[in-house]
């Protein structure tokens, strides 16, 4: 894994593991593909997950579905995080700064739960999101 770091605390780098992170909290799960390995599954109601089971889609050696969204370095796949997470009643604000970007991951009365400050705006709303979900990235 790897990490920076910010002083004494390590953070997770943008990538693929922390891509898993935001997947899992978004309602995929480890499962068994049926090949012999287990893999991180789309939710059974997202049309990728009986094409992972049953092709032509592919696996990573890590078990990461080829197509799982890279949520923490593409703004496709910020996108998509931001819109999955809206669905569940939480709102991620991004807010342009000079040196970055500052995401604020809210409830729907407007409270925010956390926020994240990163030079990379899929990578600062990765972070925010998964505060707000109580996932340590240390």
């Amino acid at each position: 894994m790897q990490v920076i770091t910010l002083g004494t605390v390590n953070l997770m780098q943008a990538g693929r593991k922390l891509d898993g992170k935001v997947a899992v909290e978004l309602g995929w799960q480890w499962g068994d593909t049926g090949r012999g390995f287990e893999a991180l599954l789309p939710p059974e109601n997202d049309p990728r997950y009986n094409r992972a089971l049953y092709g032509p889609f592919h696996f990573d050696k890590d078990g990461y579905l080829e197509t799982m969204p890279h949520y923490s370095t593409s703004w496709n796949g910020m996108g998509e995080m931001i819109e999955e997470a809206r669905q569940q009643f939480m709102y991620l604000d991004l807010i342009p700064q000079e040196n970055g970007y500052t995401c604020e991951a809210k409830i729907n009365t407007g409270f925010v739960v956390d926020s994240a400050t990163e030079k990379e705006a899929p990578y600062a709303v990765t972070r925010a999101f998964l505060k707000a979900n109580g996932v340590h990235l240390t």
